[in-house]
C-alpha cells in the first residue's frame, strides 16, 4: 500500500513524462516507476506538492513554460529546486488558478496524434490504446474521453485518477462541467469530493 507521498510521487512520474512526451516527441526515459533512478527527485517532488497544496499537473507544466533549458537536458531534478519553486509561485500569483481546459486540450491532441499512428496498426482500439500507462495520457483523461464509461479503464486508472482531481479543485469542476456522468461514476466507486461553487472571478 503506496503512503501519500508515494502516490503523489507516482503521479509526478506520470505527468513529467506525460509533458515530455507531448512537447518533446523524441524524449526518453520513461521506463517504470519504481527503480527509476530519479525516484528521489520525484519523491521531493511530491513532498514540495504536498505541503505547498500545488496542484502536481500544473506545477509541472508550468514549470516546463518557465525552464529556458534544452529539453535533452531536463530532468525531474530541475523541478525540485528552490528556484523552481520560486519561479512557480511568482507566475502563479501574476497569472492565478490552474487552467484545466489548456491541459485537456492538449491531452486530445496528443491522443489523435497518437492514435492516428497506432490504431490498428498496434492497438486494436481506442481503450487498449488508453489502457497503456506507457502511453503520455493523464489518469482523468483516460476515463472521461471514451464516449461511454470503459469498465477495464475505471478498475485500471480510478484511484490515480480520483487522487489527480483531489489536489485540483478547477480541475474537478470542468470535469463536472463536461463529464458528469463519468466524475459521477468515479466518486461512487472512490468516493465524493463534496466541492463546493468556486467562482473564478
Amino acid at each position: 500500500m503506496m503512503d501519500e507521498v508515494e502516490r503523489t510521487a507516482y503521479i509526478v512520474w506520470d505527468v513529467f513524462y506525460t509533458c515530455m512526451s507531448e512537447r518533446f516527441k523524441d524524449y526518453k526515459g520513461r521506463k517504470e516507476f519504481w527503480g527509476h533512478k530519479h525516484l528521489k527527485a520525484f519523491r521531493r517532488i511530491a513532498e514540495l506538492c504536498i505541503q505547498e497544496g500545488y496542484d502536481v499537473a500544473d506545477f509541472i507544466r508550468t514549470g516546463l513554460d518557465l525552464l529556458q533549458k534544452n529539453h535533452a537536458y531536463i530532468t525531474p531534478k530541475d523541478f525540485a529546486t528552490a528556484e523552481a519553486i520560486s519561479r512557480y509561485d511568482a507566475y502563479v500569483e501574476y497569472r492565478g488558478d490552474s487552467e484545466p481546459e489548456k491541459s485537456w486540450t492538449s491531452q486530445v491532441a496528443t491522443f489523435v496524434d497518437v492514435s492516428m499512428r497506432t490504431i490498428p496498426t498496434f492497438y486494436s482500439d481506442e481503450t487498449e490504446l488508453l489502457l497503456d500507462m506507457h502511453q503520455p495520457f493523464l489518469a482523468w483523461f483516460r476515463l472521461v474521453y471514451p464516449k461511454q464509461i470503459s469498465e477495464p479503464l475505471f478498475q485500471r486508472y480510478a484511484r490515480l485518477a480520483w487522487t489527480e482531481l483531489k489536489t485540483d479543485s478547477y480541475l474537478r469542476q470542468f470535469v463536472r462541467k463536461n463529464f458528469s456522468e463519468k466524475l459521477a461514476e468515479l466518486e461512487r466507486r472512490m468516493g465524493c469530493f463534496n466541492d463546493a461553487v468556486i467562482n473564478r472571478g
